[in-house]
């Protein structure tokens, strides 16, 4: 396995993440329905939170354009500890995205935000693994409910869905003429 790249990102390679990120969702997204139609929710479920993590590595890539494009400085560090930390992730995405989509199912509070990442967290796992609940062991596929698999491909499509044919780099050029005027 290559060791993971922990020095700064160029502009481009930031709009790169970004593209890619958005683009592994949905794919992720369109992978878990597969499985949503052949009665695999565990496994569906964990795919709908994998692409939400992927959600929040596209909006923290973002965010590094608008600090790169506005001369604010980066704290590298800090961005590759959000960048692959599952958790994190998740948070970023959670508070970004719920807010922007009117109705949003997952909505919480700013301080309900981290008890839900951690909920979040564990419903990811439990979709893997076989667990123990109330002193019963039971399988992701005894745990995992298609109600709440349904929904949630519900939401991650809405969450999806205005970003289909977002141009990064459109947004680029348009953030840098606001600069330069």
């Amino acid at each position: 396995m290559l060791p993971n790249y922990k020095g700064p990102l160029s502009l481009s390679q930031l709009a790169e993440t970004c593209t890619k990120a958005i683009k592994n969702a949905n794919e992720l997204l369109d992978e878990s329905e597969i499985l949503f139609e052949r009665d695999h929710f565990a496994r569906s479920l964990y795919l709908l939170r994998i692409s939400n993590e992927e959600l929040g590595k596209f909006y923290l890539s973002l965010e590094a354009i608008f600090f790169e494009l506005h001369k604010i400085e980066i704290n590298w560090q800090t961005f590759w500890f959000s960048f692959r930390r599952h958790e994190l992730k998740t948070q970023i995405s959670e508070s970004f995205i719920s807010h922007m989509i009117e109705n949003d199912l997952y909505r919480v509070s700013k301080e309900e935000l981290p008890k839900s990442v951690l909920a979040w967290e564990h419903v990811k796992l439990s979709s893997l693994y076989v667990d123990i609940f109330e002193n019963q062991i039971r399988l992701p596929s005894e745990t995992i409910t298609k109600e709440l698999v349904s929904e949630a491909i519900e939401v991650m499509s809405r969450r999806l869905r205005p970003l289909h044919g977002f141009d990064i780099n459109a947004v680029i050029e348009k953030e840098l003429s606001k600069i330069q005027s």
